[in-house]
């Protein structure tokens, strides 16, 4: 919350804290090493919506890959996103 009483924004927040959760658990599965395709019957959607997730998250972290993403997990500030 901010001084005005009010949460911020998902465009004011930054890095792994501008992800929806929806976002925030496809990415934490494909940095896991799983598949569109396996993400989708895990969290019960389709693929094409995993694809979206991921390209939306790739667009607010500036990252272009999973290997980048897994990095950026994997870094200090983002190994408490992947705890969940």
């Amino acid at each position: 919350m901010d001084f005005t009483g009010s949460t911020p924004s998902a465009r004011t927040r930054r890095g792994i804290d501008s992800l929806t959760a929806s976002e925030a658990r496809v990415a934490r599965l494909a940095v896991e090493g799983r598949t569109n395709r396996e993400i989708g019957r895990q969290l019960r959607i389709s693929h094409h919506t995993v694809d979206t997730h991921l390209r939306h998250t790739y667009q607010k972290l500036s990252v272009s890959s999973r290997v980048e993403l897994t990095r950026l997990f994997l870094s200090k500030e983002g190994s408490r996103a992947l705890r969940g």
